[in-house]
């Protein structure tokens, strides 16, 4: 079974050395024509309108997987953090206990 397994992915082996992952030199420059202020206040509007979104039972943005609400709540809670705000902490603070009541019975049965 080995043997087949490695004959079948021998082709390909070229092509999985071969790939390059370095970062263009383009996307390096880190510096923004935008303000600070702008891109903290774009950043809120965008999380404004994903409230719309939320599940109000479960805290959970539809159509999303786990990681990707752990995610989106880590985004919310590193904007207020880089804004010096505390605007998205008590939305964030409710809708992650909800996604914690909802998990805790699985992991409970999990032990």
């Amino acid at each position: 079974m080995l043997l087949l397994t490695v004959v079948l992915l021998l082709p390909w082996l070229p092509s999985f050395l071969a790939q390059d992952f370095s970062i263009p030199q383009q996307w390096t420059n880190t510096s923004s024509v935008v303000p600070r202020n702008d891109s903290i206040q774009r950043a809120q509007g965008v999380l404004d309108s994903l409230v719309g979104y939320y599940q109000s039972d479960t805290g959970d943005v539809k159509d999303l997987f786990n990681v990707q609400n752990a995610n989106l709540f880590s985004a919310i809670a590193i904007h207020d953090l880089v804004s010096a705000s505390s605007t998205n902490r008590v939305d964030l603070t409710n809708r992650f206990s909800k996604k914690m009541a909802k998990l805790n019975p699985i992991v409970n049965a999990v032990g």
